[in-house]
């Protein structure tokens, strides 16, 4: 253990510490459009036995008529994982880098060692990136196509549109559904598919963006001399203009002017400053802009005449959901408000802790005491249930955790839940869709570390702690005194939050390897802890 880190566990003072919620994050869930009014199946992982810190887990599905879970694989590796968009199927690659196709008692396997992979939009096929980065397309229970070399990423339109495809000599082809291959760009960077899978945006090395669109001429929509994503653009609906955000010295703030282009005559307009990068959306029309400052102040914009109108101030973070024409917003005090922008916007709840919003309006939230309620506007809310830890939301369906951890369902036609689950605590996460793309993604169900579970005595084989839990959330380290017997409280520890092989204090995190090895790191320092049965301190404590 280094000097340093003695120093900071014996003379360290910790600030108050900041607080935290758990439970579903605001608005990360809900709303996709499912091909089929199945319930989605409840994916579950069980962390493999002194090996929490690997990311290897048994897979389980709990399907709605089915009384229990049922074991699909052992050795996946948990962030391999990838849902189908109706969560029916599901793909996942073991510890040996095999990769498997899982739909209801089938097993197929897809390759091995593959790159990067994925369901079709019309989830009837498998796209994936070979080792050799071949390009492959696989029929689901039939035969794989190759389509490509030297693929390096791929991004697809829409169901039977063109696939578009990134080689290692950065040129973008497109390739049609029937497999025909046209090399639309050179020197491409990074692109992203948007307008409904019509335009692709491609970043070009001299740092100019380019709109290419099937069957016309690549067109320059940004200089060179900017700073902007493609990723940043956005399409409204008729197709008629663009937005992206130009970022020049915010990019870690996540901010910076927005600005509009009109595809037809090719005029630019500033819109605003310090935008928020990823809150700004059309409305359902193409005819207004929603975005949020950091000033916290939520506008619109008319893209016709130019006039902007301050919608509300002291906001945290929004949404709009355009199938609906639902905009909802969250204040810094936690007033929850949503409504159609063209005709009100109403005080939803004054003490929201989480919110969603379905594709038909309604608003699910759950409020600081733990009650879960919908909203339709314009009409009263409805309790679904109390006490409750998190939700989900997809499309008609309703999945929720109570605090005695049972997993409820609820149909969007129904008025009654019926349990799903009821030993929720026997597995590691839930959630009826996993992610294996980087980025946060908040889960119907996650255990969390505790600070009993790092309780006892540890030791780097140079000093010797003891660490006692004096709340949930408050953690005593104690260092033995070389030369004597005595233990020095040295500091205390404040818990901000947990994942499950993780705990994150103020100025320092725990992750639990097993449960005789923890790594602890302190801001550049780090170093490894082994357990120690009480017996084995208190030979060590007689030898001082």
């Amino acid at each position: 253990m280094s000097l340093v880190i003695r120093k900071y566990l014996i003379q360290l003072c910790l600030v108050i510490p900041i607080a935290f919620l758990g439970g579903c994050s605001i608005g990360t869930s809900g709303g996709k459009l499912e091909t089929k009014d199945l319930p989605p199946i409840l994916w579950m992982t069980k962390t493999l036995p002194n090996d929490p810190g690997k990311g290897l887990v048994d897979l389980y599905a709990k399907r709605k008529d089915e009384p229990e879970p049922e074991k699909l694989a052992s050795n996946i590796i948990h962030y391999s994982i990838e849902v189908s968009e109706d969560h029916q199927k599901l793909l996942a690659m073991d510890q040996e880098e095999n990769v498997a196709l899982f739909h209801g008692e089938e097993r197929e396997k897809i390759g091995s060692d593959l790159y990067a992979y994925e369901f079709s939009l019309d989830m009837e096929r498998v796209i994936y990136v070979s080792e050799d980065h071949g390009f492959y397309v696989k029929q689901i229970g039939g035969e794989k196509d190759k389509l490509l070399s030297n693929v390096i990423s791929f991004e697809q339109s829409y169901i039977g549109g063109p696939l578009y495809v990134l080689t290692d000599e950065d040129d973008l082809y497109r390739i049609s559904d029937s497999g025909e291959k046209q090399k639309i760009a050179f020197d491409v960077t990074d692109y992203y598919v948007k307008n409904q899978g019509k335009t692709v945006f491609a970043g070009m090395k001299d740092g100019s963006i380019y709109a290419i669109e099937d069957g016309e001429e690549r067109k320059k929509m940004i200089d060179g001399d900017t700073q902007v994503n493609p990723y940043w653009i956005d399409v409204s609906p008729t197709g008629q203009y663009v937005t992206y955000v130009e970022t020049v010295v915010h990019y870690e703030d996540g901010r910076g002017e927005l600005y509009i282009v009109d595809r037809s005559s090719g005029e630019r307009k500033k819109v605003a400053s310090d935008v928020i990068i990823d809150e700004r959306f059309f409305d359902q029309k193409g005819e207004f802009i929603y975005y949020r400052n950091t000033d916290h102040v939520l506008n619109s914009y008319q893209i016709k005449t130019g006039d902007k109108e301050k919608l509300a101030e002291g906001v945290q973070t929004f949404r709009y959901e355009a199938a609906s024409d639902t905009l909802t917003y969250l204040t810094k005090s936690d007033e929850l408000y949503g409504g159609s922008p063209g005709k009100a916007i109403e005080k939803i709840t004054e003490d929201t802790y989480s919110f969603d919003v379905a594709k038909n309006g309604v608003i699910c939230f759950v409020t600081a005491d733990g009650d879960l309620r919908t909203k339709t506007p314009g009409k009263e809310a409805l309790t679904v249930a109390q006490e409750v830890e998190s939700f989900e939301l997809q499309n008609n369906h309703l999945f929720y955790v109570t605090k005695e951890n049972k997993v409820w369902y609820r149909h969007a036609g129904d008025t009654e839940s019926v349990v799903y689950l009821d030993n929720l605590e026997n597995y590691s996460k839930a959630n009826t869709e996993f992610k294996h793309h980087y980025g946060d993604f908040t889960y119907l169900y996650e255990q969390e570390a505790k600070l009993a579970d790092v309780e006892g005595y540890w030791t780097d084989h140079t000093d010797y702690l003891k660490f006692e839990a004096l709340t949930e959330d408050v953690l005593k380290v104690s260092i033995l005194d070389n030369g004597s017997s005595e233990w020095i409280e040295s500091v205390d520890l404040y818990h901000q939050y947990s994942r499950e092989d993780q705990l994150f204090f103020e100025d320092a995190l725990f992750t639990i390897d097993s449960t005789h090895v923890i790594k602890v790191e302190e801001g550049v320092q780090s170093f490894v802890l082994y357990r120690m049965s009480q017996g084995e301190m208190d030979e060590i404590v007689s030898r001082q």
